[in-house]
């Protein structure tokens, strides 16, 4: 690191500091965007459990408040703390991987409760992807255990280490160790997908659907899948090919993407729901989750 140009220091951070930029303006911009949906559908509209508005609201307004904080300190040159500033990294860090992990478990618990309900309630699916996402949770806290054992990138240069302020960097070996922990969402998003694929075709099949196929990918939440299976899939790359300033630099934004997404996806499904319980389509979580 110490060997690094500071202009080649600078354009990555650039890029970082840019698509940190692009990543809350369209959290904010999709939170004015969608706020009458949210008032009408969510507010407004009594539900018979309390679980689908806490599910909404945890993935919603977790996602948008708690990348505020994250987004000044990634323009914040200044070290978070100037008397001991690898404490403040460490600080910062374990704030950024904790509300990653409440975000993205909170996606797992809505990718089981949407394919579940889309499979009938079947057990066996709930089951297997329960035993699927308490082993993907396993690998991530192995794994982010020893990347935290890992020291810090040495940075020599003051120069260097003004021009990276708080922005995370990772070694070569904490790379790999998020690599597994991406491989692991992967996996199980993945998997998720592949199910609402083979679901969503037996579902076309079988049931006549008003609108056509693209109706059913867009309201049984294949679509959505789809986006956030590929995002993860860049963000592993990313770990794998890029540079050490460059490893972290789709982690947020696609973890936040996803949220949104998810977000999305339950305003369609609540605003469907008339719709769904007349026609007696076999995708019920509207019911499960919704009512």
């Amino acid at each position: 690191m110490s060997q690094l140009d500071p202009r080649d220091v600078q354009i990555q951070m650039n890029w970082t500091h840019y698509v940190g930029l692009m990543q809350i303006v369209i959290l904010i911009y999709d939170w004015f965007l969608t706020l009458d949906q949210e008032v009408e559908l969510i507010w407004q509209c009594p539900s018979k459990t309390r679980l689908p508005v806490i599910l909404f609201f945890s993935n919603r307004y977790l996602t948008l408040l708690g990348n505020i904080p994250i987004t000044v300190l990634f323009f914040w040159s200044k070290p978070i703390n100037s008397d001991n500033p690898e404490l403040g990294s460490r600080y910062f860090d374990f704030y950024v991987q904790t509300l990653l992990a409440l975000v993205q478990l909170n996606i797992f618990v809505l990718f089981t409760l949407r394919v579940t309900a889309l499979y009938g309630g079947s057990g066996w699916i709930k089951l297997f992807l329960f035993v699927l996402g308490l082993a993907v949770t396993c690998n991530s806290i192995v794994h982010l255990a020893l990347a935290d054992r890992q020291p810090f990138v040495d940075i020599k240069t003051l120069s260097v280490l003004n021009q990276i302020g708080n922005i995370p960097i990772f070694t070569t070996s904490q790379g790999l160790d998020f690599t597994f922990v991406w491989v692991g969402n992967f996996i199980f998003d993945l998997c998720v997908f592949s199910l609402t694929v083979w679901r969503t075709i037996d579902i076309y099949r079988s049931t006549y659907i008003q609108g056509g196929i693209g109706t059913v990918i867009i309201r049984d939440g294949l679509m959505y899948f789809g986006i956030i299976t590929l995002v993860t899939l860049g963000n592993l790359l990313v770990f794998v090919l890029g540079t050490e300033l460059l490893k972290g630099l789709l982690t947020i934004p696609s973890n936040s993407l996803s949220s949104l997404l998810m977000s999305h996806m339950m305003l369609n499904l609540r605003e469907d729901n008339e719709y769904t319980m007349n026609h007696s389509v076999p995708t019920q979580l509207s019911e499960i989750l919704f009512n």
